[in-house]
């Protein structure tokens, strides 16, 4: 459990001093990447909506993030 724990700190540390458009990247890109794996099991959505939910993503964490 410690090794978890300590994992778990490392990557809060690392996302936490990135700079406010590498967050909007990494969520954007981070959620685009889960929609498509999903719509890859279920056939319910496509590649253009999950590239579409990641651009909006970036769009409104980059603007609405402090």
């Amino acid at each position: 459990m410690d090794v978890l724990q300590q994992t778990y700190h490392r990557v809060d540390d690392w996302v936490r001093r990135l700079s406010r458009t590498r967050y909007a990247v990494l969520v954007g890109v981070v959620s685009a990447v889960g929609v498509w794996i999903v719509s890859l099991f279920t056939n319910s959505l496509n590649l253009f909506y999950a590239i579409a939910l990641g651009i909006s993503n970036i769009l409104v964490f980059y603007w609405f993030n402090p």
